[in-house]
């Protein structure tokens, strides 16, 4: 069995690219210039050897998150970038800011020590929206060429190629266009198998080289969700009566049309002593009916999933005196704080049937602090209740880690959801071909059936 990812010339040289899955090998190829990759059972890429005329032979392989040319370790990715050895024995640890479509805009390192840093930009990277890298005033690269870029994916840059390894296809960002045929392409009739993000690519993303996603109005849905502890330390009650108003601290809010006075509003706490709950959500976004292909391809695709999420809200209430000190009741306390710690993991799946090997988390914090006073109207908690609420929040941290140090119930959800996916493609695929097929005999044979 042959096939080729295209050959052709690139920079006067004769190339091609060849593939080996197990059993399978290419059988043509251009012993000057060629570029083989090898991948296991479940299509994970192991290797890549590059032989170019004139070059030495160059074998990168993949390790997980490891990777080596020869026997030399190059780096291995963490949360937040890359680890790289620095030449002398250790190592330099990497950093990387990535934009919203997960392109590798900056990297940079403490050149410095701990107790004295000094930050400095290792590589920029800006990028047109079909990927295509500005020229002429990015900053110099420092240290290794890392070559992980666009999409956070590989850029192929051997043999004048120039392209990118999108995992199921290669991709070349200076035409906009897939290098091979889309796998999936009968789904999408109406567009190029060649096509990339259906010629939008600032509303539509293909992470995986097998089928555009929408990047908007995702549909959420909670597969479960368990609570334990207090989630909800506060409450909010309702009191009528301007004379009231007049003596408590409540909020007071106008309702027009109540005869005799007015409404207004008291936040009581729902214990009187500090408390502690969690709430845990685990659930999958999808575009619902898979409306972007639909109108896109004029015809009904199933609904696939985009990606799993749990999400962790630790919801902790606690009472101060006048000193800042804790204090266990409402009794003695003067101020009342409520701090929600979020931390959402988020596993993208697509319909290759591929697991995904990182996972992505964010952690947020928000406080609320209110003061304690009195004359609330009400016998609960002594009469008392709580007023000025000053709320902060920081900015959510975003990190990168492993899907293996997911949790186990998203790993089984996503698992099943990219095992779901699969099928819901397969079966697709499978019905339109059957479909193609029997309007194709009806074209043939109706008219004979009527002589």
């Amino acid at each position: 069995m042959t096939h080729s990812f295209g050959n052709g010339f690139s920079g006067g040289k004769n190339t091609s690219e060849k593939v080996s899955f197990l059993l399978f090998r290419f059988l043509w190829t251009s012993k000057e210039n060629e570029k083989t990759y090898f991948y296991d059972a479940t299509g994970v890429k192991q290797k890549k050897v590059v032989n170019e005329t004139g070059l030495s032979s160059v074998t990168t392989e993949y390790a997980g998150n490891y990777i080596y040319e020869g026997s030399a370790l190059q780096f291995f990715n963490h949360a937040e970038g890359y680890i790289e050895p620095d030449g002398s024995g250790g190592y330099d640890y990497i950093y990387q800011y990535k934009d919203h479509l997960g392109n590798i805009r900056l990297a940079y390192h403490n050149s410095g020590t701990p107790s004295s840093p000094t930050l400095q930009i290792r590589e920029e990277n800006n990028y047109y929206p079909f990927g295509l890298k500005h020229k002429g005033y990015n900053g110099g690269l420092i240290g290794r060429n890392h070559k992980f870029g666009f999409g956070g994916k590989e850029e192929q840059e051997e043999l004048g190629l120039d392209w990118v390894d999108i995992t199921a296809r290669n991709y070349d960002p200076a035409l906009g266009r897939w290098m091979n045929s889309d796998p999936l392409a009968e789904q999408m009739r109406r567009h190029s198998p060649y096509n990339y993000a259906f010629d939008n690519p600032v509303y539509f993303l293909d992470a995986d080289g097998m089928m555009p996603t929408s990047t908007g109005d995702p549909v959420k849905k909670i597969v479960s969700s368990q609570t334990s502890g207090n989630v909800n330390p506060t409450r909010t009650v309702t009191f009528a009566g301007r004379g009231n108003s007049n003596y408590d601290v409540g909020t007071l809010t106008p309702k027009y049309g109540f005869r005799g006075g007015d409404f207004h509003t008291h936040t009581l706490p729902t214990s009187g002593r500090s408390t502690v709950g969690v709430s845990v959500e685990f659930s999958t976004t999808g575009d619902g009916d898979f409306s972007a292909v639909t109108a896109l391809t004029g015809s009904t695709a199933p609904e696939f999933v985009y990606s799993v999420s749990s999400k962790v809200t630790t919801t902790t209430s606690q009472f101060f005196d006048s000193d800042g000190n804790k204090v266990d009741s409402i009794d003695n306390a003067s101020s009342f704080s409520v701090v929600r710690s979020t931390e959402t993991t988020t596993v993208n799946v697509g319909i290759g049937g591929e697991v995904p090997s990182t996972a992505s988390v964010s952690n947020s914090n928000e406080t609320t602090t209110y003061d304690v006073t009195g004359k609330s109207g009400f016998s609960d908690f002594g009469g008392k209740q709580l007023s000025n609420p000053t709320t902060n929040s920081s900015a959510p941290t975003i990190s990168t880690i492993n899907f293996s140090d997911a949790s186990s119930t998203l790993q089984n959800l996503a698992k099943q959801n990219v095992k779901d996916n699969f099928a819901k493609a397969a079966k697709f695929i499978i019905d339109r071909t059957k479909n193609i097929s029997k309007k194709v005999e009806q074209y043939n044979w109706e008219p004979l059936k009527s002589l």
